[in-house]
């Protein structure tokens, strides 16, 4: 007698089954692996067979992307200084933008040191 698998398939869906799965997933496996009824890592192993598939996936991934760029930028129109100052700390900072620090010795040079390891 076969043992049961719970909510899980048992056979292989084809490339158009995996396709739909993908279709607004917003890349997110666990909610494809849901749809097709299986694991997180068998809808990977599915999706990685079909170059199709990977690129639907990375389609998907991008369209969220784009979903959470935009809504950044609605909330920057509307003057919301959280989301300004990580779009300066993120895209700004050629123009100087950073909560990064960098420290160098004089005139930009190597900051020289001598390490002594007493026991």
């Amino acid at each position: 007698m076969k043992k049961s698998r719970g909510n899980y398939r048992t056979r292989r869906p084809n490339k158009k089954t995996i396709l739909a799965a993908i279709l607004n997933s917003g890349g997110i496996v666990s909610a494809i692996a849901e749809r097709l009824q299986c694991s997180w890592g068998t809808t990977k192993i599915w999706i990685n067979q079909y170059e199709e598939c990977k690129t639907a996936l990375q389609d998907e991934t991008e369209k969220l992307l784009d979903i959470g760029e935009s809504a950044l930028v609605k909330n920057i129109k509307a003057g919301d200084e959280r989301a300004i100052e990580f779009l300066l700390s993120t895209k700004g900072k050629h123009r100087g933008f950073t909560t990064r620090q960098e420290v160098t010795g004089i005139e930009g040079k190597k900051i020289e040191f001598e390490l002594t390891i007493r026991k």
